[in-house]
C-alpha cells in the first residue's frame, strides 16, 4: 500500500488568520445597518419643529371657532331677552286678569293685574293652588270644564283645545283679607280660557275679567240707545198715521187758523 506524498495533500490555512476575517466582516456589516436605520438629528428637530407648529394653529381655529360660537350664543341671547321683555310689556297693559294652572291647580304663571283684582302680588300666588282662590262652586265648574277638555278627542297635530267649548264662564274669586287668608265675599268674574297639551302635563291659559265691566257697563250704554231709538220709532208711526187720516177726511185738521189765513178769507 503506497502513502500519499506531502505535495498532494492539501493543507489547510491556519485557524488564526480565518478567525480575524469572520469577525471584521461581521462587524462591519452590523456598523453599517447601524448608520443606515438611525434618522440625523437634524430631521429629528424639524418634524418635532412642524407638529409643534401644526399643533399651535390647530388650538388657534378652536380658539377662534369658540369665540365665534360664545358670541353667536350671546347675541341670540340677547334677542331672546328683548323679545320676552317685550311680550311681558304687553302682558302688564292688558287689563284683563291672565292665570295659568295645571289640572291639580297649581299656578305656575300669573300676571301682575292680579293686585288689581284681589290685592295679592305675583310671588304670594305662584306655586299656589288656584282652587283655593275660588268658591266651591265655581271651583267644581272650572275643574269639570278641565277634564272634558282632556277627555275631548283631538287630532294629534292640535295641541289645544278651548275651555267649556269657548264659552265664558260665570265664578267668584275669593278676595285676600288682612291677615293673610282669604274672605267669604268674592269677585264675579267671567273665565274663559285655553287647555294646552304642548308640554307634559296639560295647562290651562284663562283670562279672568270683572262682570261688572263686560256686562252692566255694557247693558248701562245700551239702556239709553234703546229708549231714543224706540222714542223716534214712535213718533214716526204716529205722524204716518195723522199722515194718513188726513188724506182720507176722516180726521179735520186740528192746526190752529193763522192771522194770515183770517185776513185772506
Amino acid at each position: 500500500m503506497k502513502m500519499p506524498s506531502p505535495s498532494t495533500l492539501a493543507m489547510p490555512p491556519p485557524p488564526s488568520k480565518l478567525v480575524p476575517s469572520l469577525t471584521l466582516s461581521g462587524n462591519t456589516k452590523k456598523s453599517k445597518k447601524k448608520k443606515g436605520s438611525s434618522p440625523p438629528i437634524e430631521d429629528i428637530i424639524t418634524e418635532w419643529e412642524d407638529k409643534k407648529q401644526a399643533k399651535r394653529a390647530a388650538n388657534r381655529l378652536s380658539a377662534h371657532l369658540s369665540r365665534k360660537r360664545k358670541k353667536m350664543f350671546i347675541e341670540e341671547l340677547k334677542e331672546e331677552n328683548v323679545e320676552l321683555r317685550r311680550k311681558e310689556l304687553i302682558l302688564r297693559s292688558i287689563p284683563d286678569l291672565i292665570v295659568v294652572f295645571d289640572s291639580s291647580g297649581c299656578i305656575s304663571f300669573v300676571s301682575h293685574s292680579v293686585t288689581r283684582f284681589l290685592d295679592y302680588k305675583v310671588e304670594e300666588l305662584e306655586n299656589t293652588s288656584f282652587w283655593e282662590h275660588l268658591t266651591e262652586e265655581s271651583m267644581r265648574l272650572i275643574k269639570s270644564a278641565f277634564m272634558d277638555a282632556l277627555a275631548i278627542k283631538r287630532n294629534p297635530n292640535q295641541d289645544s283645545t278651548p275651555l267649556a267649548n269657548g264659552e265664558s264662564m260665570a265664578v267668584t274669586l275669593l278676595h285676600k283679607n288682612k291677615g293673610g287668608g282669604v274672605t267669604q265675599e268674592g269677585l264675579k268674574v267671567t273665565l274663559k280660557g285655553v287647555v294646552h297639551f304642548s308640554t307634559d302635563s296639560p295647562e290651562c291659559v284663562c283670562s279672568i275679567r270683572p262682570e261688572s265691566t263686560s256686562t252692566s257697563e255694557a247693558n248701562k250704554k245700551m239702556k239709553p240707545a234703546i229708549k231714543e231709538s224706540s222714542s223716534a220709532a214712535a213718533a214716526a208711526q204716529n205722524k204716518q198715521e195723522r199722515i194718513a187720516a188726513l188724506a182720507d177726511g176722516s180726521v179735520a185738521p186740528t192746526h190752529q187758523v193763522s192771522d194770515i189765513d183770517s185776513e185772506k178769507s
